[in-house]
């Protein structure tokens, strides 16, 4: 490292440091060689100041110099000579640097912190992450956390343990990459349901992004981001529950029965589940008074049909007013006889009234009914 000697220097901050001298002097010499000491000329502030005995003014008049640095010629033993004292313009105010980096002195005027050395960077900065240099063990040193480079001076990738924020990470949990209830291992995001990555440590099942799928919740309501199930309280109006004819299109917690919404049959599923209650659909749903339901609609020797009227959905009972003809009646007027029809009392209950039916149906004007042979009562 080179040894710079001092100089000393006066500069003129005003008319009481030195004697102003008249200007009229200025007109001839900005430094008058005939006189024992030198005059000098601020040209910024338009005046004159003379210098101490065998001191000189500097090229540019604004300072007085014991030595040669600063007259604006190359003098033996000057690197350079700019005419000022000023420090960071291309010239030191020694006149022993060009203020580069690599000349072996340290121009603090240019930032510099070393200039040579082991422990000194290309940059006249110390080695350390951070100096925009890339050291030795360095990957990188972009001088500030990027989305390239850690703030540890190491290549960002998602993996490496070290969240980088820059590069868009909201965590990080290292070379395993294993999803955590946190993080998304191999992302280095937090999970979130919608995000498109299925988390399992995050108790997600699927994750199809926001929006329902038949075979995935969306990112709204119970059960996001689970499968979709009848009666995990999410309407999943794209998912058909197991055995149903149809998609969802109610769903309550749990599967039970509501009057409202058929649930999912203790977890049987079936025609109708998880679908509004109507008769036909082929699930019982007690909560709205059926007692059967036949997919369809139809009549069943065991249950009226839609057509039933109050008694729709409900066992085939004769008596009930309604003629269930595949149950094998043939009127139902109610449960008592009428003119033409037997009431509910066997044998041949809702049948059209005839003699020889086996049924005396007194309202029809029979006193006895022997059914289909004669008899002597």
């Amino acid at each position: 490292m080179h040894q710079v000697k001092t100089k000393s220097r006066i500069r003129m901050l005003g008319l009481g440091v030195v004697a102003v001298v008249a200007m009229v002097a200025a007109t001839t010499s900005s430094c008058l060689p005939e006189t024992k000491t030198a005059t000098c000329f601020n040209p910024q502030t338009q005046t004159e100041f003379r210098c101490p005995s065998g001191w000189t003014c500097t090229k540019e008049q604004d300072a007085c110099t014991d030595d040669d640095c600063g007259n604006g010629h190359l003098d033996p033993g000057e690197v350079c000579d700019d005419g000022n004292d000023i420090e960071g313009d291309g010239c030191s105010a020694h006149c022993q640097s060009i203020e580069i980096c690599g000349n072996h002195i340290i121009d603090k005027a240019k930032g510099e912190q070393c200039d040579g050395g082991s422990n000194c960077s290309s940059n006249c900065k110390f080695l350390t992450c951070g100096n925009s240099i890339v050291d030795p063990g360095e990957d990188c040193d972009s001088g500030k956390e990027t989305s390239g480079c850690t703030a540890n001076c190491t290549f960002s990738i998602c993996g490496d343990g070290y969240m980088n924020m820059v590069a868009g990470e909201q965590c990080d949990t290292g070379p395993s990459r294993m999803n955590t209830l946190n993080c998304n291992g191999p992302l280095c995001t937090i999970p979130i349901c919608g995000d498109k990555f299925q988390n399992d440590a995050a108790g997600e099942e699927c994750d199809n992004g926001s929006a329902d799928t038949k075979f995935c919740n969306g990112s709204t309501g119970l059960s996001s981001c689970m499968f979709p199930l009848c009666g995990d309280g999410h309407v999943n109006m794209l998912f058909t529950p197991d055995g149903a004819a149809k998609t969802e299109e109610c769903d309550n917690l749990g599967g039970a029965d509501t009057a409202t919404c058929n649930g999912n049959n203790n977890g049987r599923n079936g025609p109708g589940s998880c679908r509004l209650p109507s008769c036909g659909d082929g699930y019982i749903n007690a909560n709205t008074g059926e007692t059967c339901d036949p997919l369809g609609g139809n009549d069943t020797a065991m249950c009226n049909g839609v057509n039933a009227g109050p008694a729709s959905c409900h066992a085939a009972t004769c008596g009930d007013r309604y003629t269930n003809m595949a149950a094998g009646e043939t009127c139902d007027r109610g449960p008592a006889d009428t003119v033409t029809c037997n009431g509910n009392t066997a044998p041949a209950s809702c049948k059209v009234s005839m003699c020889g039916d086996g049924h005396t149906n007194a309202v029809a004007g029979e006193v006895c009914d022997p059914g289909a042979g004669d008899s002597d009562t």
